[in-house]
């Protein structure tokens, strides 16, 4: 074992006779690696975060539009939105078109489960 100094950093570090290879100690060497991956990773981190973020957006909106649905006495103008709004709502946040995404799956769900609970449903 011999001592070597970092080439990232400056500190020393043991370093085996056969592992010529190592140039960095164990804290450079992880950074690094995480900075090789962060690209990709942050890019689906922000990406999972803006579809919560639609998914969020659009279980309000279903709220609202629910909440007005309900409070419009005919059926009919009720069976109409639901039938304009809900469609469009489900096909824009279906889990085969988030990758499966769970918050796409239970939103999914939470709207079958609103289309069940109104009269035209």
């Amino acid at each position: 074992m011999s001592l070597v100094r970092c080439q990232d950093c400056g500190r020393h570090f043991e370093r085996a006779a056969d592992e010529a290879w190592k140039r960095f100690c164990v804290p450079c060497y992880k950074k690094s690696k995480r900075a090789e991956s962060s690209p990709i990773d942050s890019y689906w981190k922000d990406r999972a975060t803006a579809a919560e973020q639609q998914v969020e957006s659009l279980r309000a909106t279903v709220s609202n539009l629910v909440g007005q649905s309900l409070r419009q006495p005919p059926p009919s103008r009720l069976e109409r939105e639901l039938a304009e709004n809900w469609r469009a709502l489900v096909q824009l946040v279906h889990p085969d078109k988030h990758g499966g995404s769970q918050g796409a799956t239970r939103l999914t769900q939470w709207l079958n489960d609103v289309k069940g609970r109104l009269p035209c449903g």
